[in-house]
């Protein structure tokens, strides 16, 4: 598929606690169009219905990053969420959701590294994000990127 030259697909990529999630529903919230799982159908529905700025909670392994890559060039534009280790624990061990113990948590750390190589999606990501503060600072933060790349509803 020819892709329109104004799309961009933003995709927030972390360790799990980073707040990929959160990222993805604040700008959800704000009315962008969302995908997850990283499927590149959703993505052309998306953008044949018109949409020319997409939000992506992923890629979650190398090997995705690389077909997203592959198909979508500079379009597509990652954002590596960053939070020291201790609080995305803390933050894995109150989910609503599905809480991790700590040991659990550890070890979705080494099995996301290890096992979806995540280090190396983050690593190559185009912008940086630190989730070690409030939620009000992190949306801050979120807001700056978008502006600075010109990304609007």
């Amino acid at each position: 598929m020819s892709y329109d030259k104004n799309i961009k697909i933003l995709a927030f990529v972390g360790l799990a606690g980073s707040g990929k999630t959160t990222a993805v529903n604040y700008l959800a919230d704000k009315g962008f169009p969302k995908v997850t799982h990283t499927d590149a159908s959703q993505i052309d529905n998306l953008e044949n219905a018109g949409q020319h700025h997409i939000i992506e909670d992923g890629p979650s392994t190398w090997q995705q990053y690389k077909e997203l890559k592959e198909q979508f060039h500079s379009d597509l534009i990652v954002i590596g969420l960053i939070a020291n280790k201790h609080l995305r624990h803390h933050r894995l061990t109150v989910r609503e959701n599905v809480a991790l113990t700590e040991t659990e948590a550890t070890e979705r750390d080494w099995h996301e590294i290890e096992n979806d190589n995540i280090g190396g999606v983050i690593a190559f990501a185009d912008h940086f994000i630190s989730n070690n503060g409030n939620l009000e600072d992190f949306y801050a933060s979120i807001d700056a990127v978008l502006e600075e790349i010109e990304f609007r509803v």
